[in-house]
């Protein structure tokens, strides 16, 4: 592989390198005392990433193939990486947009993988990219972020306030507030977001619901809809699975969504789950077995279970059942899922420090 780098006043460069080999990331250090160099590797990896751990000052061009891999591996697998080397990646591709040497569609490719970031250092070195750029946009006169823009930038906002980033969540709260006592109109970009934290307070709660309840606006009810979700109040979502199974004041049609909206929280995946074991033959007499709804619910409340515990559960809970549950595909695909979390928790959890 050959390297260059430019070197100044005879400084010399320490250059620290993952690779993967055979699937397992392998770390090596070079020294590079000149602005070329010839590193020979002892296998061909899959990729290359330098600078591991962002200790080095330096910034790393891995060309067009070298940014496709390293995006596809972040998208496949993105815990191969340390935090500090996610949000060194972040870094650099976007500072090498900044000067043309990449494009800012293969800077934003890189960031898709972001929604299953969990980490804090790589999140927050994206939320400061897209607002130098937006920065840069609007110091140019630009009112209005061009769509894609905007899209990422929702995306980053929902999982900084997700993560408690205390500037998010007061912006939300105020622009709730605002949209409260004035009806002053949200930005799309982030009218989820703020519904999201509005909806934390049993206030801000009731408040939404009664907003949802007129809103003519489908689009728009959804998007209240995630809010309410996101209440840790477990009786509220409790009355929101009632009203949605039985029709009142939330379409039956909707129930699906509800399951789906407050199985993607911590705080409401269990209280989920039970809701459906308790009501199955209600569900299953407004829903027909094997449906689009039912596959959904089935697959969105059993998702996040990885333990044998749950496993077991599982599998008794839908054998007890009336009827063909147990036989129906969506059952056994779930059961595979929870077999296959069972089986990736069980290898990984020595690695698991961050929890």
């Amino acid at each position: 592989m050959q390297l260059g780098c430019p070197t100044h006043y005879g400084t010399c460069l320490f250059l620290t390198h993952l690779d993967l080999v055979k699937d397992s990331p392998v770390f090596s250090v070079f020294l590079l005392n000149e602005t070329q160099h010839t590193i020979v590797l002892p296998s061909e990896p899959a990729w290359l990433k330098f600078n591991v751990k962002m200790t080095g000052y330096y910034i790393v061009d891995y060309g067009p193939e070298g940014w496709d891999v390293l995006i596809t591996q972040l998208r496949s697998n993105h815990t191969v990486f340390t935090a500090s080397d996610r949000a060194n990646l972040i870094h650099d591709i976007f500072s090498l947009s900044g000067v043309g040497k990449v494009s800012l569609s293969k800077a934003f490719d890189l960031l898709t993988y972001i929604e299953n970031e969990v980490d804090t250092a790589p999140i927050r070195q994206a939320l400061h990219q897209i607002h130098n750029i937006q920065s840069l946009l609007a110091k140019q006169g630009f009112d209005f972020p061009a769509a894609q823009l905007m899209e990422r930038r929702s995306l980053l906002l929902d999982l900084a306030c997700t993560y408690g980033d205390a500037t998010c969540i007061s912006t939300a709260t105020e622009l709730f507030n605002t949209w409260r006592t004035n009806g002053t109109r949200l930005p799309t970009a982030v009218t989820k977001i703020v519904f999201k934290v509005g909806a934390l307070t049993d206030d801000g709660w009731g408040f939404l619901y009664q907003m949802y309840s007129t809103s003519p606006s489908e689009a728009e009810k959804i998007k209240m809809l995630e809010g309410l979700a996101c209440t840790e109040n477990g009786k509220q979502l409790q009355w929101l699975m009632y009203a949605s199974l039985h029709g009142d004041g939330i379409k039956s049609q909707d129930f699906p969504i509800v399951i789906r909206l407050i199985s993607k929280n911590v705080p409401g995946f269990l209280l989920a789950w039970n809701f459906v074991k308790q009501n199955w033959n209600v569900i299953t007499q407004k829903f027909v077995p094997g449906s689009f709804p039912i596959q959904s619910i089935v697959a969105k409340t059993t998702a996040h279970f990885g333990t044998e515990v749950y496993l077991n559960e599982v599998i008794h809970f839908f054998n007890s059942t009336e009827g063909k549950s147990r036989e129906m595909w969506c059952v056994k695909e779930a059961i595979e899922t929870i077999k296959l979390n069972v089986q990736w928790i069980n290898k990984n959890r020595d690695n698991l420090t961050w929890l």
